[in-house]
């Protein structure tokens, strides 16, 4: 998928509505953000999506919590990653669904995807208008989750955006994403074209 197929228009970031909450916790981010940064570079499997994330976030590491919360620049192009980064996550999640590999599926699935979930992400970014800190507090959460050591990392990947998506975009369970997928001729096809491809790739038996 690539990052300029997500770009919408820039949010208003307004500190003065920043949550003092995100306020008072930012000194402590702020070394345990540097670190995570730096373990994430030595990670190859960290998604691109993720690793700008990152980037933006150690750019604003001296910054204090209301310049923070007022970079629209920066607040915009996380809004894109978040959005190419839970896009990635649910074209990683249909693949393993479907048995495909994980690049199995085209671009058109990416496009398709994109437009299903349009209205969704149009319903976030107006919240992130109201709540321009929260922007960064799931930046935060999603470097810090992909980034952490764990028995099973992919386990704690795929609860923490589905719960990102119950609690963040009004998506209360994983049976209403699964019919949106399901409902979507494009996706379909895409889908059925992806098992096809690799079941002709496969080799007969000796």
């Amino acid at each position: 998928m690539k990052i300029h197929e997500i770009q919408e228009k820039i949010i208003p970031i307004n500190s003065n509505n920043a949550e003092s909450e995100v306020d008072n916790s930012f000194t402590r981010h702020r070394v345990r953000a540097y670190r995570i940064y730096v373990s994430l570079a030595k990670m190859s499997d960290i998604s691109p999506y993720t690793r700008v994330i990152a980037d933006c976030l150690d750019s604003l590491e001296e910054d204090s919590s209301e310049t923070q919360n007022g970079d629209q620049a920066v607040a915009h192009r996380l809004i894109n990653m978040l959005q190419g980064r839970m896009l990635e996550h649910l074209k990683t999640r249909v693949s393993s669904h479907y048995g495909l590999k994980p690049d199995a599926l085209s671009e058109e699935f990416s496009l398709a995807l994109i437009e299903v979930f349009s209205e969704i992400f149009g319903v976030f970014r107006k919240r992130v208008e109201e709540e321009p800190w929260l922007i960064f507090h799931i930046a935060r959460r999603i470097v810090e989750v992909e980034t952490s050591a764990c028995e099973n990392p992919q386990k704690r990947i795929n609860q923490f955006y589905l719960s990102v998506f119950c609690k963040y975009f009004a998506l209360q369970n994983l049976e209403i994403i699964i019919s949106k997928l399901q409902t979507d001729s494009r996706i379909q096809s895409t889908i059925l074209n992806a098992r096809s491809l690799e079941e002709q790739q496969v080799p007969p038996p000796s």
